[in-house]
């Protein structure tokens, strides 16, 4: 008796320009209880949450039209998982001014958030968030990863992961990955994918930021 191949929970590619929106809303949900928007804003109301979701899918927009690589995973006609990536030097999408007027209405909408940041943790959580200094190095930077909540647990974050250092070890010049994240699950998580700690910072009283750096594959030959 032979057994079945398994089938990928997903398939990983680039979204396409009319995906971009969607993609990011995705990642604006599941970001809803990451560690750096539970710390720095009062999430008690859903409007809130709703309202933070939505300002922070507009910014991922414009990080793609900057020029960021934004992965997908779609899992028959639906996006459930998105990856972006920041590559220097990689071209912009949009000019700079469009992209400055675009984010104008953004800029309201992000103050009118301003009533629930917890504003003493600004300062020292901005500081716990700055690279490490030693991070000069020409290299990939993953500024986010996510999974919408209801496909969370079938390894499309493997997926996405697997196809965001493969990317990165086809780029001659690139040293490797790093991200941070603030949250010491997905610290455990991303150190079995080779990430090591490289910088860990205090943003406040049960708060820390785990700067991570994955050194891109030598290969002999």
């Amino acid at each position: 008796m032979t057994s079945e191949p398994q089938s990928h929970p997903a398939t990983i590619r680039d979204a396409l320009p009319n995906e971009v929106t969607f993609a990011a809303k995705v990642t604006a949900e599941a970001f809803r209880s990451e560690a750096f928007t539970n710390w720095l804003f009062d999430l008690s109301r859903e409007p809130v949450r709703d309202h933070l979701a939505r300002e922070f899918a507009h910014v991922l927009v414009r990080k793609w039209q900057a020029g960021n690589s934004l992965l997908v995973a779609v899992a028959g006609d639906e996006i459930v998982g998105a990856a972006l990536v920041h590559t220097p030097g990689r071209p912009v999408r949009s000019p700079r001014w469009k992209r400055a007027l675009s984010g104008l209405p953004r800029l309201v909408g992000l103050l009118s958030l301003g009533r629930w940041i917890r504003w003493r943790r600004v300062v020292s959580t901005l500081r716990a968030m700055q690279p490490p200094k030693d991070s000069s190095k020409p290299h990939a930077t993953l500024v986010g990863l996510a999974v919408a909540p209801a496909h969370q647990g079938k390894g499309i974050a493997r997926l996405l992961l697997d196809s965001v250092h493969a990317r990165v070890e086809a780029e001659a010049g690139l040293e490797g990955t790093y991200l941070f994240t603030g949250d010491a699950r997905n610290r455990d998580i991303y150190t079995r994918f080779g990430y090591r700690l490289v910088r860990e910072a205090h943003g406040g009283a049960g708060f820390t930021t785990y700067h991570m750096f994955r050194a891109r594959e030598r290969r002999a030959g």
